[in-house]
């Protein structure tokens, strides 16, 4: 499949123009699921119940690149990570999806930490906290929805992370661990106009692609940029 700068522009798939050294430099990244809010809100109600027992494996994974410490989101995270507040974070959200305060934000993490425990491991959401290795500040976050061989992706930083390279570090080190576990397609919805997320994307392999007629996307809404990127590990 043709790179993301390569493919021309259709009705379905409109993808703003940059000037190149623009759309590859690392700046302003915004939430991938940015305009849908973040995957634990998409979740169905047929999701499975909760539980209350041990944590699986991959809620235990801490991955860890040059850089970055890559590790399960649990709800005191958010105490961290309070810049997500900012309105530059949060301009491609929806606003029914934004948190208004740091109380709304220790909910929102909350509730995804619950989201995690789900008993269907070909289900499963995996959300992500991002750590820089010298400081272990936190500057971001991942989330990981999964199902089957597919698996839809998210990430949103802190201003002061943007510019360098985190966001693409972070992505990658996820993507190559759940490929490793058997994960061959990866899914991101991006919001018009989201061009730094469109670039990052780019740059981790992903391409345009037309909605799946054998999958649902939960985090896909109409009007949306779609890409996707196959592991060619796992094939």
């Amino acid at each position: 499949m043709a790179a993301l700068g390569s493919l021309p522009e259709r009705q379905n798939f409109v993808v703003n123009r940059a000037k190149p050294q623009d759309r590859f430099q690392d700046r302003a990244l915004t939430p991938l699921m940015a305009g849908r809010g973040w995957i634990a809100k998409r979740l169905p109600a047929s999701w499975p119940k909760l539980m209350d027992s041990h944590a699986t494996r991959w809620q235990r994974e801490v991955v860890r690149t040059r850089r970055l410490i890559v590790e399960p989101l649990l709800a005191h995270h958010a105490d961290e990570l309070i810049d997500l507040l900012d309105e530059r974070v949060n301009r491609y959200f929806s606003p029914r999806d934004v948190p208004l305060s740091q109380a709304a934000l220790r909910e929102q993490f909350a509730e995804m930490e619950r989201a995690a425990n789900s008993r269907d491991d070909s289900h499963r959401f995996h959300p992500f906290v991002v750590r820089t290795a010298e400081s272990q500040a936190c500057i971001g976050r991942l989330e990981v929805l999964v199902r089957g061989k597919d698996a839809e992706i998210a990430f949103v930083f802190v201003p002061n992370a943007w510019g360098k390279g985190y966001a693409r570090e972070a992505a990658k080190a996820i993507i190559d661990r759940f490929g490793q576990a058997g994960v061959q397609r990866f899914w991101a919805c991006v919001t018009r106009g989201n061009t730094p997320s469109l670039a990052l994307c780019e740059r981790l392999g992903f391409a345009l692609a037309e909605v799946p007629q054998d999958l649902e996307l939960w985090t896909y809404d109409d009007g949306d940029i779609l890409l996707t990127f196959e592991n060619a590990g796992n094939s």
